[in-house]
Formats: structure tokens, sequence, C-alpha cells
């Protein structure tokens, strides 16, 4: 008898990302802050942000490379602009130059990296009150709230997509400084993140998520300045 694997949902994942804080001492049990900072939370969101821009440049790169082995001048493009930690992932299991095998691992790795960013903005909800899927599906409909009306005219029309992740970002510094429209943007990002994963990798935001869980569950680190940093 063969079972049936059940598909990550954000109802059953975010649970479990907060959970993962409460025990590294992130947040508190009731979602309030422990140990971190609204800021520094949004530093760490602007940090996986900025990988998984590096990390999707590289699988676009390999993506595109014709034919069925590596070519040498991916090998040095790949050496001169990820990290001698990135490159070592990404030739596990490459065989006799192998490029799906890169293709592969890349994809793995991006879909991780947009799990990451949506673990730091799943937090930023936990703490204002929220999750995921309601700040996508009910507070970013609420911008007029937060907002004068020129401007949320301006920021309900901008594009939802992985292009304008820079702008949502920076608009996500604003708002928390601001204290007025987190929840509105934290449903702006992740809607950018879901574009994203379905257009380059045909996965749900969900999936991505658990993908980062996974791989943080395993993790020890400790609190430096109001955000937790991985040991190495």
């Amino acid at each position: 008898m063969t079972t049936t694997k059940t598909r990550p949902t954000l109802a059953t994942t975010e649970p479990l990302i907060w959970q993962w804080a409460t025990d590294r001492g992130l947040i508190n049990a009731d979602g309030t802050l422990n140990k971190a900072t609204p800021a520094a939370q949004y530093s760490k969101t602007a940090e996986e942000i900025g990988e998984a821009l590096q990390i999707d440049v590289a699988w676009m790169r390999v993506r595109d490379t014709t034919g069925k082995f590596i070519p040498l001048e991916l090998w040095e493009w790949l050496d001169d602009n990820l990290p001698p930690k990135d490159v070592k992932k990404l030739t596990e299991g490459v065989v006799n130059q192998d490029c799906s095998q890169l293709t592969k691992n890349l994809a793995t790795m991006l879909a991780t990296e947009f799990g990451d960013i949506l673990v730091t903005l799943s937090l930023l909800a936990r703490v204002h009150g929220s999750s995921l899927e309601e700040c996508a599906d009910v507070h970013y409909f609420k911008a007029h709230k937060y907002f004068e009306l020129d401007y949320a005219a301006r920021f309900i029309n901008q594009p939802l997509t992985w292009q304008f992740v820079g702008w949502w970002r920076d608009e996500l510094a604003v708002a928390i400084g601001d204290e007025t429209s987190v929840l509105a943007v934290i449903g702006g990002l992740y809607r950018c993140v879901a574009d994203a994963a379905l257009t380059k990798l045909s996965m749900s935001p969900a999936e991505c998520l658990a993908l980062a869980h996974a791989k943080n569950s395993s993790r020890t680190g400790k609190m430096v300045d109001g955000t937790f940093v991985k040991d190495n």
C-alpha cells in the first residue's frame, strides 16, 4: 500500500516556524518579541532577499546554458559571484560536469532562499498578531486604512512580482519605522515571493517555507543584537 505525501500548507507550516523561533528565543509563545527586535528582523529579511536575488541570477545563468556539460566560463562565473559555501553546495551530486544536476541543485537552493525570506516575514507577521496568509489576503487589501488616499493608490497599484521585490523591501523598512502598515507590506512582499516560486520553480510558497524550516530546524546558533546568528 502506497501513501500519498501531503503537500505543506501555510496553515500547517507557519506554526512550526513560530515554535522554532520560540525555542530559540526570538519570540515568546504568545507571539510577542523576546530577544528579537523589529529592526533586526527587517535586517534579516533584507539580507535574505539579497541572497535570493544572487542565487536567482546564478540559477538563470545555469538554466539558460546550452549543452549537457558545464562550460568552464560558467564555473568561473559561479566562483567569482557566489560565496564558497554556496559553490560547494552546488557541486553536490554533480558527476562528469553534468549541467542538469547543477540546475536541480540551484533550483533547490533558490526555493530554500525564497523560504528563508518567508520565515522572516512570518515572524514579523506573528509579532504583529497575524500570519502570512492573512497579510496577503486581508491586510494587503486594507492598505487604504494605513495610508493617505494618494499613497494608498500607488501602494495598491505596485506590481506584485519578483522584479519589484526591492521596492517592497524598502517599503517594509518605512512601514516598520512608521509602525502603521507592516502587515499590508508583508502581504505585498509575500505575493512577490509567491510569484517567483510559481513562475520560476512551479512551487507554492508553503513548499518553499517547508524547505527552509527543514533546514533551519537542524541548525544551532545564538542571539546576537536581536538576531539569530547560525553556527557555521
